[in-house]
């Protein structure tokens, strides 16, 4: 059966999709950094969408800032629907590298005793093996952002062991993929973490390769 109309994106849809009226739901449940990340994904649809989505999209939020009983988050998401109605963002974008340096700093704090920072091979072919293993099952089922990922694990996994494999077309991307799609909207937060571990330490490795 055909997807609806207001099931799918296309650019210049004049329809707001239902995920999004879904998101302004639970944006009251959200506080500080989450609530950032809940903004984003507003505007990551509100780049695709016609302009002429944002008086509606600008209601959206200003109800959800109504219904919200912490006064700093209910201040923040008014301020996101002022903002969106005259055309700005809702909120920053997304720093990925930033997010990232956190992440890592965070991971080194909370476990001070792993390896350094090229890590033992063991260990990077283990997380590889981890997330393979929950990502296959995703792509197998056709699930866009699982097949790039799984590509990039894969290779990764030939880069560990040494195996022939594919020239890398370009930097990584699979760990901003993995904290959109898995983190941003709360459903994987630790395949995220996991797949981000495994991306830093194939940068590590990659970088001592090009070292003269």
């Amino acid at each position: 059966m055909a997807d609806k109309p207001s099931d799918r994106l296309a650019l210049g849809q004049t329809e707001i999709p239902p995920v999004l009226r879904a998101q302004a739901d639970v944006l009251p449940r959200f506080t500080g950094e989450q609530l950032e990340s809940q903004l984003q994904t507003f505007d990551m649809f509100l780049a695709v969408l016609s302009p002429t989505v944002r008086p509606e999209v600008s209601d959206m939020l200003r109800r959800a800032a109504e219904l919200t009983a912490d006064v700093v988050s209910a201040k923040r998401i008014m301020k996101a629907a002022l903002d969106v109605s005259i055309g700005l963002r809702a909120a920053e974008p997304y720093d990925h590298e930033a997010a990232m340096r956190a992440y890592q700093e965070q991971h080194r704090k909370n476990f001070p005793n792993l390896p350094g920072p090229g890590g033992d091979d063991q260990v990077f072919l283990a997380k590889i093996d981890e997330a393979l293993a929950q990502i296959e099952p995703m792509a197998a089922a056709g699930l866009g952002v699982a097949e790039s990922i799984l590509r990039q694990l894969r290779w990764c996994r030939a880069f560990a062991l040494g195996e022939p494999r594919e020239e890398r077309p370009g930097p990584f991307s699979m760990g901003m993929i993995a904290t959109r799609n898995f983190d941003m909207w709360g459903s994987e937060p630790e395949l995220a973490s996991l797949i981000n571990e495994v991306e830093r330490l194939a940068n590590i490795r990659l970088s001592a390769e090009d070292d003269p």
